[in-house]
């Protein structure tokens, strides 16, 4: 089915109807809101005690924008909601969104798999960060996590963590400005050394939550390797050769 839009505005939208922000005593937590479909916007918003408001690109004009940052300000370690609203200037058409500020509850760790390659290149893991009733907030940016291997082998580290200059991959501003201070962000690319097994734990290091247990997931380093021919059909007394091949990607090429 396709939607036809009679005015512009009629096609316009938030990125989000509803934002949840971490609460911290020394750090502020931001997100862009963007609107999409056209129009330039007014905006304002309620309770500017526990976020803040600030306009991106606005018009030199009008003062008007489609595109905000919300941040959270507030050190009151409660729940709170406060209400944005951009109005768009010709029309007068209104969207709204919710900003909901809150602590966090729990943390997890979210893999695409736990099982890393030897000499391949790095596995991206990123933690998520829950409220007492399991709404996932939305953005954990510009956030100090500290991160931990556990279990390497007395013989030899299993994994290491890959410096994040190093890594094959585009990073946020906000990972690369931790980096620079030494500190460890809400993603983490992990390599492995030798194979085995070890666990990858991550927790907050600020007082605010130092109740808040680590989370943690065990993985494995194995050999990549192939074995060829893959297919074979054979009869009785009959005997083949395998060629058994290691797998090796050249990073950075």
């Amino acid at each position: 089915m396709v939607l036809f839009c009679n005015q512009p505005f009629e096609c316009s939208k938030l990125n989000l109807p509803r934002v949840l922000l971490p609460i911290f005593k020394s750090v502020s937590v931001e997100f862009v809101l963007e609107v999409t479909g056209g129009g330039c916007y007014r905006w304002s918003a309620s309770r500017l005690d526990i976020i803040r408001l600030t306009i991106l690109n606005p018009d030199p004009v009008y003062g008007c924008s489609n595109r905000a940052v919300v941040a959270s300000i507030t050190n009151d370690l409660t729940r709170n909601t406060a209400i944005i609203l951009a109005e768009d200037m010709n029309s007068g058409f209104v969207i709204r969104t919710d900003v909901i500020v809150d602590t966090i509850s729990s943390l997890s760790i979210v893999t695409t798999t736990r099982e890393l390659y030897l000499e391949e290149a790095p596995e991206l893991f990123e933690v998520r960060a829950y409220d007492v009733q399991g709404n996932e907030f939305t953005t954990l940016e510009g956030v100090e996590f500290r991160w931990n291997l556990r279990g390497n082998a007395k013989l030899g580290e299993v994994l290491r963590f890959m410096p994040l200059e190093d890594a094959p991959y585009e990073t946020p501003d906000s990972l690369n400005a931790l980096n620079v201070l030494g500190k460890q962000g809400n993603i983490i690319f992990i390599e492995g050394m030798r194979t085995g097994m070890a666990k990858v734990s991550v927790d907050l290091p600020y007082s605010e939550y130092s109740h808040i247990p680590f989370t943690e997931v065990q993985l494995m380093v194995v050999t990549n390797v192939i074995i060829e021919p893959a297919v074979t059909h054979i009869i009785v007394t009959d005997t083949i050769q395998y060629r058994i091949l290691q797998v090796t990607v050249l990073i950075g090429l």
